[in-house]
């Protein structure tokens, strides 16, 4: 028997949409013992190449493997993801003419509702997640709203903390939900300063209460769910590890990140404070302060007995003299001693530090131990009574028509 579904999706980029969803099936998947919890990506952009059994290759979401193989979802990998919006889509499908994008329209969204109808007969609740905020997707007549409506889901929007914010943003996307016939299950904040969770729970759910809509959850941030590993940060430079040689750093994590500059004895004096996870950005020309870190580094190892957690980045162009980045000699000595990863940043020192700052990393499979934080965190902090009990309203409401 099923029990309905939530369609979840965010007022905005980056606001822990993908946590909140590992969250929200890791708890219904302790009240839904049966059958389970069925998850799906009705439509995504960023796409991983999925193998099936019989060789064939297919794209998917990168997100549902998070799902399948973190929490067992069942579901093929096609149901889970059954649109990816690869680069060029839009623009194929602008230039249909008006006959044509009908058409693509409806086989579209016959083909989500197919593989939402198995995945919901093979569950017991469904769990949808939408693709950025309320209206991604408006250029296909596919945004999250007209999903959740189609599939018959109400919606459960995330927010990011604070109130006055928060409440505009949520207003802004309620709007559009309205303007489809959706209904809203209710809002869920996250990313909220712990100082600041009672002052969110009283004065924006007050905000929310006089909309009608229930506030499930408030969720105290961690620095720790949006810090990058090793892997991030290879992709977002395009890079490699060019040391240690054995061992697996990809999946490692830092406390900070700081700018390597000034006199060796300047950086000296700042290493000695500093967190033993931190990622040093040096330039590949400061042979002193490279040499340096090696020998904090070692130091520190032999008080502690454990490798040293931190990382470097070598940062500018390759030159001549040394196109691999750094002196040989000096090469050698570093990377062949070195326990910490080490990868290169071809954009000068300044460049690299403003890019990380920017940079926002997203959950993937391979990094277990984040996933498995956020699963266990945001689970304890959802109303899971209220959120059926709207969902199921909505069933209700749904069958009297």
């Amino acid at each position: 028997m099923s029990f309905g579904g939530v369609y979840v999706a965010a007022t905005r980029q980056h606001v822990g949409k993908t946590s909140s969803s590992l969250g929200l099936v890791a708890g219904l998947q302790r009240i839904f013992t049966g059958k389970g919890v069925g998850f799906i990506k009705p439509m995504g952009q960023s796409h991983v190449e999925h193998v099936n059994d019989d060789g064939s290759r297919v794209l998917i979401d990168k997100d549902c493997p998070l799902f399948s193989d973190l929490l067992g979802c069942r579901g093929t990998p096609t149901d889970m993801s059954p649109l990816v919006v690869p680069r060029g889509y839009t623009k194929a499908f602008v230039d249909l003419d008006d006959a044509g994008r009908a058409r693509r329209r409806g086989e579209e969204l016959a083909r989500i509702r197919a593989a939402h109808g198995r995945i919901a007969d093979d569950s017991e609740f469904v769990v949808a997640e939408g693709t950025g905020h309320t209206a991604v997707g408006s250029i296909l007549g596919l945004n999250n709203a007209t999903l959740a409506t189609a599939l018959d889901l109400p919606m459960l929007l995330v927010v990011n903390g604070g109130v006055g914010s928060a409440f505009d943003e949520f207003a802004l996307n309620h709007a559009l939900i309205d303007r489809t016939g959706g209904a809203l299950a209710g809002v869920l904040v996250n990313k909220v300063a712990p100082d600041k969770i009672d002052t969110v729970r009283t004065y924006l759910g007050a905000l929310l209460d006089r909309q009608g809509v229930p506030l499930l959850g408030v969720v105290p941030d961690r620095a720790f769910f949006s810090s990058p590993t090793v892997a991030d940060y290879l992709r977002l430079f395009e890079t490699d590890v060019v040391a240690p040689a054995a061992g697996d750093v990809r999946t490692r994590h830092f406390e900070a990140v700081r700018l390597a500059c000034g006199s060796t004895a300047h950086f000296l004096r700042k290493f000695k404070r500093s967190h033993p996870a931190t990622l040093w950005v040096i330039h590949q020309s400061r042979a002193d302060l490279i040499l340096a870190l090696a020998s904090g580094a070692a130091a520190r190892e032999r008080e502690s007995g454990e490798p040293y957690a931190g990382g470097l980045v070598l940062t500018g162009r390759p030159h001549e003299r040394y196109p691999d980045g750094m002196d040989p000699e000096i090469a050698e000595f570093v990377l062949s001693a070195a326990s910490y990863p080490i990868f290169l940043s071809r954009e000068a020192s300044d460049r690299t530090v403003s890019l990380i700052d920017r940079f926002t990393a997203k959950l993937s499979v391979q990094d277990e131990v984040r996933a498995r934080a956020v699963v266990d965190h945001y689970s304890d902090h959802v109303d899971f009574g209220l959120l059926l009990d709207r969902v199921e309203k909505h069933r209700a409401r749904a069958a009297a028509y």
